[in-house]
């Protein structure tokens, strides 16, 4: 496990399948053990090693999956001390404490999972077998909706499988009318038309808040290099990512964030003012300011974008703006974006998909941020089943696109 990995983590420890790596910044410790319900809470069991810049960094050590483990650092071998990038916590006969879980895989599931991959290219969203799509999105949910399948390895390489034919496909496909739609996670979205390549919200799942999966480095750097554009709606880390942001800063690209809240973001980003509209390279953007739904948007800058392509289709983004508030666009989009599900601290769900379809005018809807496994089931994880049920009663058409899944609109 490479240091400058582990360090550019906002959350610890980093824990996959049955292995734990701790680490924490304490410059002035002389030692640093771990110790928790893993190793009887003894000293000496898990040391950590000094690394630069006051950081230490154990060694991967086996556990017991899957599993709940309580853990404290002790520092100097007489103070505890409690992970401050682990907001898990709990008690325990020491005091208060922090956990991670870890993840046993089910038997047959790295098998099932290659034989989802190879269904899915034969059945394209819009152009496939609807039961074959439908057998593997509910495959796919009884994996992604187990709480702690974040820490599984299987599911990282599925991942890592998807998004790498979704490059491949990306690198050799001509668009020359409309726009072709590639979904890579949560809410990221890359559209190709006939002269530019760009996306929104895209993020490469090695920086996500509780996820931080360590997936091939080329990931990012090949989407840089095919992204002539990238557009943030708000600095979350499944929304936004700053290794894919620094590569294409020094590639010379433009990343357009909200200047409202260019402060959570590194310099060389291209900030946009709400409510004025910029071209770039025959596209027309348009921010608006959104309501994120924590804490009714007063401390999370977030925008929508309304984005018109050089081939004249109208994209309309909505991050994670709560539209039961309000949703506003100069003209109908063809492509509507929205989040689904978590939108609002007002109305349950099926409201706010009604006052979603009350819009009405979209030609079609793509829904985002589904099966986010930073997240836990029934708390912002939404699954793939729901989705496509609650879908079935709008009038718009629409497409659930799965990782690296894409749809040709024109």
């Amino acid at each position: 496990m490479d240091a400058d990995f582990l360090i550019g983590h906002e959350t610890s420890p980093y824990v996959c399948d049955d292995t734990v790596t701790f680490f924490v910044r304490k410059p002035d410790a002389r030692t640093v053990d771990a110790v928790g319900s893993f190793n009887g809470w003894k000293k000496g069991e898990c040391p950590l090693k000094r690394h630069e810049d006051g950081w230490w960094i154990s060694d991967p050590v086996k556990v017991a999956a899957p599993g709940r483990h309580r853990y404290r650092f002790l520092i100097d071998g007489e103070t505890y001390y409690d992970d401050p990038l682990n907001f898990n916590k709990t008690q325990n006969k020491h005091g208060p404490a922090t956990f991670f879980d870890t993840w046993a895989d089910i038997p047959g599931m790295a098998a099932q999972l290659d034989g989802i991959h190879t269904s899915l290219l034969h059945s394209p969203p819009g152009s496939g077998n609807p039961w074959i799509r439908d057998m593997c999105t509910s495959f796919l949910d009884d994996y992604l909706q187990q709480p702690n399948v974040n820490r599984s390895s299987t599911i990282r390489n599925f991942f890592v499988k998807r998004v790498s034919q979704a490059l491949d496909e990306i690198r050799e496909t001509r668009v020359t009318q409309g726009v072709q739609i590639w979904h890579i996670y949560n809410h990221g979205y890359i559209f190709k038309t006939p002269t530019l390549c760009f996306g929104v919200d895209v993020v490469t799942a090695r920086h996500i808040w509780n996820l931080a999966w360590d997936i091939p480095e080329d990931i990012p750097y090949q989407l840089a290099g095919l992204l002539d554009l990238l557009i943030v709606t708000h600095n979350h880390s499944d929304h936004s990512d700053p290794e894919l942001i620094a590569h294409m800063i020094d590639l010379k690209k433009v990343v357009i964030v909200t200047a409202t809240g260019l402060a959570g973001f590194m310099p060389g980003v291209a900030p946009i003012e709400d409510d004025s509209p910029r071209a770039f390279r025959g596209q027309m953007i348009h921010a608006r300011r959104g309501d994120h739904v924590y804490d009714q948007g007063r401390n999370v800058r977030c925008v929508t974008y309304e984005i018109v392509t050089d081939s004249g289709v109208r994209i309309y983004h909505t991050g994670d703006h709560d539209y039961a508030e309000r949703l506003v666009w100069s003209r109908p989009p063809d492509i509507l974006i929205p989040k689904f599900d978590g939108v609002s601290p007002k109305y349950p769900n099926e409201k706010v998909l009604e006052i979603l379809f009350k819009y009405g005018d979209a030609g079609l809807i793509i829904p985002g941020h589904i099966n986010e496994l930073a997240h836990y089931p029934l708390g912002g994880r939404t699954s793939l089943r729901d989705a496509a049920r609650q879908f079935q009663s709008c009038r718009v058409p629409y497409q659930i696109l799965l990782w690296g899944e894409s749809y040709r609109f024109s």
